[in-house]
């Protein structure tokens, strides 16, 4: 069975979860596939999908099984050490406008960006590495103590987390039992 998610979600929320229903259900052979760009359902190429937006075309069976808050977020040094009007940011990879919280965070810092990295593991690199703030998922810093919320500590956005199967395979107890996992992993 494969899977196909967000890199960050497959590695930080998914992995472990798919592993022990791999060893209670070792007939299911979960196969996890960290990818940016959408898996195609219709091509083989996923059995389920997790988004992060809602698909709008195709035969699918589509549910909302989770909610991704992001914040700022800033390492304790970095603000202590750093006047606020010489904050830089670490962006979203090449795209500017690509994803929801990079438009948030063009507006907020207004050109003043220490680099671009693609992909949310590496942007909370650069947020350890005291290279700057950035827009980052709430369950990526968890027990991460010398990360702070920048701010009101109000989540900037907050991103639904889709299901997606085809149509003709929601009913099989496989599919079932996986998205079962795949939604009390990601509340």
């Amino acid at each position: 069975m494969k899977i196909s998610a967000p890199p960050v979600h497959a590695r930080f929320r998914l992995i472990g979860p798919l592993l022990k229903l791999g060893h209670a259900f070792p007939e299911l052979k979960p196969q996890i596939i960290g990818r940016i760009g959408f898996a195609s359902l219709h091509r083989g190429e996923g059995d389920i999908a997790i988004r992060l937006s809602r698909p709008d075309e195709g035969d699918l069976a589509i549910s909302k099984i989770g909610k991704a808050p992001f914040r700022l977020y800033g390492h304790r040094d970095y603000l202590a050490g750093t006047p606020e009007n010489q904050w830089r940011y670490i962006g979203q990879g090449d795209v500017p406008d690509a994803m929801p919280q990079q438009v948030l965070l063009n507006r907020i810092a207004g050109g003043h960006f220490a680099c671009y990295a693609e992909g949310l593991d590496l942007q909370l690199a650069g947020v350890l590495a005291q290279g700057g703030i950035a827009a980052l998922p709430d369950f990526l810093v968890t027990n991460r103590e010398e990360l702070t919320t920048v701010g009101s500590g109000d989540p900037l956005l907050v991103r639904d987390i889709w299901s997606v199967v085809h149509s003709s395979q929601r009913g099989q107890e496989r599919i079932r039992r996986t998205i079962d996992v795949l939604k009390a992993a990601l509340k």
